[in-house]
């Protein structure tokens, strides 16, 4: 079904029903894109805690206990966890019978790793 306009005798009837032709053809091939505002994190949430079994570098231990990485790897020495042989630090059997672990070869160099569930009151149980 459909009507015959007639371009030359009525052209303002022709020029707006090509208009609105060219307006659905134009809304149909439209995308729709709907976005969903999503409100940020309350402060109240704590950062995701990492499985207890998971090994994290001296630097992110140090982060969470909120500690600079050097006074973390410092109360680390003075605890016993880690040595000072020749101006290099390793890992002593205190250090290995509380899950952590020495990397050597890496593309920043040696580094600690130590259980992500790294209680700061382990930094202060040898200190005495």
């Amino acid at each position: 079904m459909g009507i015959y306009v007639d371009r030359t005798e009525d052209s303002q009837m022709y020029t707006d029903a090509f208009e609105e032709a060219q307006r659905i053809i134009r809304i149909s091939d439209e995308v729709r894109i709907t976005l969903e505002k999503v409100a940020p994190d309350s402060p109240d949430k704590k950062e995701e805690v990492p499985a207890s079994n998971d090994l994290l570098s001296s630097s992110k231990v140090a982060k969470r206990l909120n500690m600079s990485t050097d006074d973390f790897m410092g109360a680390l020495l003075k605890s016993g966890y880690i040595e000072d042989r020749d101006g290099q630090k390793y890992l002593t059997e205190l250090g290995q019978s509380i899950g952590g672990e020495h990397v050597q070869k890496s593309r920043f160099g040696p580094y600690f790793k130590w259980p992500s569930n790294f209680n700061s009151r382990l930094l202060n149980a040898t200190e005495d």
